[in-house]
């Protein structure tokens, strides 16, 4: 979370440089050949593309799924996974633990999380 928080920093954390913003600007935009759409192994992950080190949402309509273009995430086994709002200055860290795939869980944090932005 430390790292996330530090991305949404624009690269610090604690008033400390870690990355600097050029780094991040070369790490989050879409990486991916145009026409080309993102999988998360066997499963196709559409409206999203690759970064360096991130999975990069490039059509919020497509993605099916509540957030900005640019949110970057990235997720692990087990349902755990992480994801980067810049316009929003947000950073969410979910830790379900659940290794199959067939629960709302993620859809159902993400509806949770943008919900609760007053803005």
């Amino acid at each position: 979370m430390r790292f996330a928080q530090m991305l949404v920093n624009g690269g610090e954390l604690d008033g400390v440089r870690i990355i600097g913003p050029k780094t991040i600007k070369l790490m989050t935009p879409d990486k991916m050949p145009k026409g080309a759409s993102m999988a998360m192994g066997n499963r196709p992950w559409p409206g999203m593309g690759d970064g360096l080190g991130f999975g990069i949402k490039v059509d919020p309509v497509e993605a099916a799924t509540l957030g900005n273009k640019g949110r970057h995430c990235w997720a692990g086994a087990a349902n755990t996974k992480f994801w980067i709002d810049p316009k929003e200055r947000l950073a969410v860290e979910g830790m379900a633990q659940r290794m199959s795939d067939d629960s709302p869980l993620t859809e159902d944090l993400h509806s949770l999380v943008y919900q609760a932005i007053a803005k």
